[in-house]
């Protein structure tokens, strides 16, 4: 079970892990998506080419026969002998034989073939019409409506059949006028010859549709009226014209109608279902993965700095307990610096005892500003907020930027405890710098920048001497944690300057000159006055090596808050 304060590490990680697999798994739907819309449009216009072509090519074919046996010199003697009593017989025999050979070569399309000529009136003579087929009487049920749709020779004409009941029956007539080719009486009118085609045989390519879900095929009239449909729930064509549907027209080369096709484009939601399941079940298994990467990969880890949360909770400021050895290594770095700084603190404790009882107020003097200094180290807070980080490093799983901010720690504690009075200002910068890299991690938008010449690095000053300012600009300059601090050393004459700005201005001007005014005349402060205790415990060193040359500001100057520590350079240096 998670501890209560993991909490907010785990639930970040894993949001962070769930945020970018959304994005990949969206950025990969929307790719699938439009791939195989793209896909699913050029399959439905090759096979919308295709049902074209074999539509176009069956209308065509009946056109053809249509021509071939009628409009032709033989079938016109023939017509003309119909109303002579001597081969009337033989005339109705040639074509009959004629239709029943159209029909047998054709057996899957047409059912029936009749021809109505005209007397010499130019009135259809019914008495002589010629009928062949299964569907000879519904062409004799229909004669009137086929002899009435024909206007002239200009084409083909089509109309649908009936019963003699008047319910629908499933053939169109394609009829035409035919014209005498013979020579003593061409082009003159001499009777109506239509072919009874079946609608199920002639629409059958439309039955290609199913071949791709969200297809459909239609054969349009003139007015873009359905004459034959792939899907018998569309009445009109404007029910796949609207938003969600592609659309293509194309000719048939036939009469005036055309050869619609439309495609629903949201069956390519459908054909992704599949990848939005296996999509939502690698969800699952990062859910679950995660977790189990995070209790058992960093167990461990978590385990070692449980110690030492554990441990500085459970222990008061003023105490100098030893803390015991840590089970993880890194954390184990930590755990050796801060006993060996409370080895430290001992120590000069015992040593205080001793200037006492030997009375010499001088050292006494140094040893209890070394004391506070090492004190002022032993910030539970900047450790405890500094181990924070570490933490949740590693439950990122930034586990080098986690290993390089405990470096920084180990390296600045070690620096600030040992027994030195005193080091060099290249030190005292290098050990600044550690201080703040572990702050920036914690703050990433604070900036800093370090300037001293190389000749200033060799002086020697009172150790620990920037790190309490530099705390104090981060907790009463950059109230914001933004911004940016600067560390500036420079020599004027035999002045040397150490500066420590920042770019965060006091919200009471007043504070300064109090500050500035209590440091003037070495008057105690109280606790509740924030930064000018840390500045009037570092004055107090500098006088005890610089004497009374060493003095301690704080001032604005620029858009920026400067604390400044300076003292007259006492020769050359080691």
């Amino acid at each position: 079970m998670l501890k209560l304060r993991h909490k907010r590490e785990f639930f970040v990680g894993l949001s962070v892990a769930i945020t970018i697999f959304l994005a990949l798994a969206g950025f990969n739907s929307v790719l699938l998506y439009h791939n195989d819309k793209a896909a699913t449009i050029n399959q439905f216009e090759s096979l919308a080419n295709r049902v074209n072509a074999d539509m176009s090519l069956t209308l065509r074919n009946i056109d053809g026969i249509s021509r071939t046996n009628f409009i032709n010199e033989e079938f016109s003697e023939n017509s003309a002998r119909l109303f002579t009593t001597s081969e009337h017989s033989e005339a109705v025999g040639d074509m009959q034989s004629l239709f029943e050979t159209i029909i047998s070569n054709n057996a899957a399309l047409i059912a029936g073939v009749a021809y109505f000529p005209y007397d010499d009136a130019g009135e259809v003579e019914s008495e002589n019409q010629i009928v062949a087929g299964a569907q000879a009487n519904l062409m004799i049920d229909n004669e009137q409506t086929i002899i009435d749709s024909v206007p002239s020779f200009a084409s083909l004409y089509v109309n649908w059949a009936s019963y003699s009941d008047g319910n629908y029956a499933a053939y169109l007539f394609f009829s035409r006028q035919i014209l005498d080719m013979r020579v003593d009486n061409y082009n003159e009118p001499i009777g109506i010859a239509s072919i009874c085609v079946s609608i199920p045989k002639l629409s059958a390519p439309l039955g290609y549709a199913s071949a791709q879900a969200g297809s459909s095929f239609y054969l349009l009239d003139s007015e873009n009226r359905i004459l034959l449909s792939s899907d018998s729930s569309i009445s009109s064509i404007e029910q796949v014209q609207g938003k969600g549907f592609y659309h293509l027209s194309l000719h048939l080369g036939f009469l005036d109608w055309q050869f619609y096709a439309a495609q629903d484009t949201a069956v390519v939601w459908i054909n992704l279902r599949i990848i939005f399941l296996v999509e939502i079940c690698l969800l699952l298994f990062l859910v679950v993965g995660y977790t189990v990467i995070y209790l058992l990969a960093y167990q461990r880890s978590q385990r070692g700095l449980s110690e030492l949360f554990d441990f500085f909770s459970s222990h008061e400021s003023s105490s100098l307990d030893k803390m015991p050895p840590s089970s993880d290594e890194e954390v184990n770095r930590v755990v050796g610096a801060y006993n060996v700084m409370v080895e430290s603190v001992i120590a000069l404790n015992e040593q205080i005892v001793e200037e006492r009882n030997r009375g010499l107020a001088l050292e006494l003097e140094k040893s209890k500003m070394e004391i506070h200094a090492l004190h002022s180290q032993i910030n539970k807070h900047f450790l405890v907020n500094t181990l924070s980080v570490i933490r949740s490093y590693i439950s990122l799983h930034d586990v080098e930027q986690a290993k390089l901010c405990l470096e920084n720690l180990s390296d600045f504690l070690r620096y600030s405890l040992n027994n030195e009075e005193s080091s060099t200002i290249g030190q005292e910068l290098d050990a600044s710098k550690n201080y703040l890299l572990i702050q920036q991690a914690r703050y990433p938008d604070v900036e800093y920048e370090i300037d001293c010449p190389d000749e200033l690095k060799c002086l020697v000053i009172p150790k620990v001497a920037f790190q309490p300012l530099l705390e104090n600009a981060f907790t009463h300059g950059l109230t914001n944690k933004k911004g940016k601090i600067r560390i500036e050393i420079h020599q004027v004459g035999e002045m040397v300057y150490l500066d420590v700005a920042n770019t965060g201005l006091p919200r009471d001007p007043k504070r300064i000159d109090m500050v500035n005014e209590a440091l003037s005349s070495n008057t105690a402060f109280s606790s509740n006055q924030g930064n000018g205790i840390a500045m009037n415990n570092i004055q107090r060193r500098f006088r005890l090596m610089f004497e009374e040359s060493a003095k301690v500001s704080l001032f604005t100057e620029e858009g920026e808050t400067i604390a400044r520590i300076a003292f007259l350079r006492k020769g050359e240096q080691a």
